[in-house]
């Protein structure tokens, strides 16, 4: 995909761009007395084109780091996850402090200008938060009764995983509730189906 955003860059002579892009060689044929090149890129835009193309590097440049941490912290695959939870659980807390400062009117917005985005980075956050208590308490019961830190942690993650939640239905985002409740039941499922399977 880089590649092909890369390649919508590179200026192509007049025959190769009318292939590719008739309606694009009209435009560069209009603006040659300006420009003096008849040679351009594909791309109408190319300054819009190349943030584009530095957003799916970063993109992809953080996917293979958090793939390279998480590699070598197998013996702590959940840590990765830690900074998003914190994160969601800041922006969920400055969104209610908004919703009661405001209380009935004023929606939770967080840091954002836009109900929706905020929505939906915490609403990232939320199966994680959700999932890893669970993932807690699958690692025995015995070790979960014996450690208090566990418990406490587990704990503090279910309250997290509220408030993120409250923090969504309070954002007023349709999309963001949507994708909220949606999470929410594909992680019940994920958590009973295991007990359901040892039943049968």
């Amino acid at each position: 995909f880089p590649i092909y955003i890369a390649l919508q860059l590179i200026p192509l002579p007049p025959g190769l761009l009318k292939i590719l892009s008739p309606g694009r060689v009209n435009l560069v044929a209009a603006l040659t007395p300006i420009t003096h090149s008849s040679w351009a890129p594909v791309s109408v835009n190319p300054v819009a084109t190349l943030h584009a193309l530095f957003t799916i590097l970063t993109y992809i440049v953080l996917f293979l780091a958090l793939r390279e941490v998480s590699w070598r912290l197998s013996q702590h695959i959940w840590l990765p996850a830690a900074p998003l939870i914190v994160i969601a659980v800041v922006e969920a807390s400055i969104g209610m402090f908004q919703v009661l400062a405001g209380w009935p009117t004023a929606p939770a917005t967080g840091t954002y200008a836009n109900h929706d985005h905020f929505a939906s980075l915490i609403g990232m956050a939320l199966p994680f938060a959700a999932l890893y208590p669970v993932a807690i308490f699958r690692r025995g019961k015995a070790e979960f009764s014996r450690s208090a830190r566990s418990a406490i942690l587990a704990c503090s993650l279910c309250l997290a995983a509220l408030l993120i939640l409250a923090a969504i239905s309070y954002s007023l985002s349709r999309m963001g509730f949507f994708v909220a409740v949606c999470s929410v039941l594909f992680i019940a499922a994920l958590t009973v189906a295991p007990f359901l399977s040892q039943e049968i």
